[in-house]
């Protein structure tokens, strides 16, 4: 969602394209190193038992892909794309 924080700023000319992605690759880089551990640590242990899949990860893997995949197509099919 980088583009809509700085689509504005750029079409505005306040930013150059430059500008705004070292900006937005800043910014992105230090909240998954922040933050990430943490999103990490909720999804393990308190969304999924990352234990009952330890022997096979594979199969864990695969969920999580599937997920993503579901949650893309839902959005580009609601937006008509």
């Amino acid at each position: 969602m980088i583009q809509n924080a700085f689509g504005s700023s750029v079409a505005a000319k306040s930013l150059s394209l430059a500008q705004a992605i070292v900006i937005a690759s800043t910014f992105e880089f230090l909240g998954a190193i922040s933050i990430g551990q943490s999103v990490t640590g909720t999804i393990r242990n308190k969304i999924i038992d990352a234990d009952f899949y330890e022997d096979r990860p594979d199969i864990l893997m695969f969920g999580m892909v599937s997920f993503i995949d579901l949650i893309y197509k839902s959005g580009t099919c609601m937006l008509g794309d």
